[in-house]
């Protein structure tokens, strides 16, 4: 099905999903998680809307010492998959 099979305004669908609201003037408007999942820059809105992803050495009960310090910033869909690319690399 495609939203053209559906009927609906992509507003009316944006508004079912909960990834857009309308505010008080009715204009419609992104929520964290529109932001989150289809903003293009969403660290532009939520400063702290970005992945971390660190290497240490040393073992979990010992002294550890950070190799490596990776930060991921865009949108969600896109970050899972930039991270679990990071990490399938690493573990090579």
């Amino acid at each position: 099905m495609t939203i053209a099979d559906t009927g609906e305004s992509i507003e009316t669908l944006a508004e079912q999903a909960c990834v857009a609201v309308r505010d008080e003037a009715d204009i419609l408007r992104p929520t964290v998680a529109g932001l989150l999942v289809f903003g293009a820059h969403s660290q532009n809105y939520l400063p702290s809307s970005r992945l971390s992803v660190g290497q240490f050495e040393g073992s979990l009960g010992g002294e550890q010492i950070m190799r490596r310090l990776e930060e991921f910033e865009s949108n969600l869909p896109r970050m899972i998959d930039d991270v679990t690319r990071y990490v399938r690399a690493s573990c090579e």
